[in-house]
């Protein structure tokens, strides 16, 4: 079994092998993480479509910052390359309207090396 890592709220005040519990049952679960990842997805490309068209830039830019993080969660074939298709716009958007937070976390996300 491949060891994967998945990010949970540890008690700190448990010890050690709280924290090893915690990973090995979140890792148990990863179709079901994958299920609501997906539906992110699709609630991300619904959010996009009436941010466009109701023509809101910075929420559309927002959107896309928003769902490249999903999508390198989930960190499923293709994802990496439509996270950065995602970024370029949203970094453009950011920039020409002065979005200082929104242009920080879309350059940070890719700066962040591709996933494999």
């Amino acid at each position: 079994m491949d060891t994967v890592w998945l990010p949970s709220k540890v008690d700190e005040d448990a010890g050690p092998s709280s924290q090893s519990t915690s990973t090995v049952v979140a890792a148990s679960n990863i179709p079901a993480r994958l299920r609501v990842l997906d539906e992110a997805d699709t609630a991300f490309a619904q959010a996009a479509a009436v941010n466009e068209r109701i023509h809101s830039p910075i929420e559309l830019a927002r959107t896309h910052v928003d769902c490249t993080r999903m999508l390198a969660s989930r960190a499923q074939p293709g994802d990496s390359d439509r996270a950065r298709a995602l970024l370029h716009p949203a970094l453009t958007t950011a920039s020409e309207l002065g979005l200082v937070t929104i242009e920080r976390q879309a350059q940070a996300l890719l700066s962040k090396p591709a996933a494999k």
